[in-house]
């Protein structure tokens, strides 16, 4: 049978052989589980063998964006306003620092052209940011 996943809002990865009805929560924290991008409908990813029976998990390493429309999924977007909202509570860091920091969060999260740079102002960010702050973006 094919595999497919199953994400809570929150990020947290089950792999299955059915798809959800739409009603099935995550056993860690609560939250909806999705197996398709709540932007378009299309599937996050399944596994076709061709009927041909599979041993063991397939790995999968959790997407950022839908592969379909290129929309950030749930967990994406809320690390990605969570992040803002520690950056916007450092007082160490000015609002300039705080707003090219923020600019650069999606490209920190994907690979894009502009990843090295945000990756620069992330660890100056760092270094200038308090130890909580730090940790905290670090995660």
């Amino acid at each position: 049978m094919d595999k497919c996943v199953h994400i809570c809002l929150n990020g947290h990865v089950i792999l299955s052989h059915k798809w959800i009805n739409g009603n099935e929560f995550c056993e860690k924290c609560g939250s909806k589980m999705l197996d398709k991008c709540p932007s378009c409908g299309n599937p996050i990813k399944e596994w076709d063998y061709g009927g041909i029976p599979v041993i063991g998990d397939p790995s999968y390493d959790r997407a950022a964006y839908c592969k379909h429309c290129g929309s950030a999924y749930p967990w994406t977007q809320s690390a990605i306003e969570a992040a803002t909202e520690i950056i916007e509570e450092e007082e160490s860091l000015d609002s300039t620092q705080r707003t090219n920091l923020v600019a650069s969060l999606p490209d920190i999260i994907s690979e894009t052209p502009k990843t090295q740079v945000a990756v620069i102002r992330f660890k100056k960010a760092i270094m200038a940011a308090g130890r909580f702050t730090a940790d905290a973006l670090r995660q």
